[in-house]
């Protein structure tokens, strides 16, 4: 990870680690087989396409659609089925360039497929619990720092991280949920430099991709 840092609130950075870590390489399940059993069949999943953004949008409209789309897949509820999995895959790899894109997708699935999994409530010691994590993303304010031919810069200048327990049963976890829920600055998942802020972005056939995966921690 080169430029954001991780947040304060323990449950939410181990959380967006998760995202994160995709860069670095999925995470390996090793599934044992009992001898003279059969392993069980992979079921695949149709995966559709990457949406093709269209060209009408800016620099800076992809690093604010990036953190919207981010988000979108952090609370959505349909998170555990894996047909959604793919799509919200395939739309977060989508602002990579398209060379990255299809192996971008296949470890983002698994890293959604662990967040998914995630149970809040054990966490906290608490067994079956209607407990999630709502993580949002907003960027409110960027800077178009230069813009040459196919090549722009975009600073962000401004945003909120927004983290919150919801659910059926979020309200009894007292303290810890007051301790969570609460905004930070889109500063403080930054890194310190002076350039930390600031994300390259590419035009490839009239659309704006982002140059390094590591810009927006994947």
């Amino acid at each position: 990870m080169r430029k954001f840092q991780p947040i304060y609130l323990i449950v939410a950075a181990l959380l967006l680690a998760m995202l994160l870590s995709a860069c670095g390489g999925a995470t390996t399940t090793t599934t044992t087989t009992a001898p003279g059993a059969q392993a069980p069949a992979a079921t695949e999943v149709p995966v559709p396409p990457t949406a093709t953004p269209e060209p009408v949008e800016g620099p800076e409209d992809r690093v604010k659609g990036f953190f919207a789309t981010l988000s979108e897949a952090f609370n959505d509820p349909d998170l555990s089925d894996e047909t959604r999995r793919v799509e919200l895959a395939t739309q977060l790899a989508g602002f990579a360039e398209p060379a990255e894109q299809d192996a971008l997708r296949d470890e983002l699935m698994t890293t959604l497929a662990e967040y998914g999994e995630t149970d809040f409530g054990a966490m906290f010691g608490e067994e079956n619990m209607d407990v999630r994590l709502e993580v949002k993303f907003l960027i409110t304010e960027t800077r178009l720092v230069e813009e040459s031919g196919d090549s722009a810069k975009v600073e962000v200048l401004d945003g909120i991280i927004s983290t919150q327990l919801v659910g059926a049963d979020a309200d009894k976890l007292g303290e810890m949920a007051a301790m969570i829920n609460q905004e930070s600055s889109i500063g403080e998942f930054f890194g310190e430099e002076d350039d930390d802020r600031i994300v390259e972005l590419k035009r490839i056939d009239g659309v704006w991709y982002f140059v390094d995966t590591g810009d927006f921690g994947l």
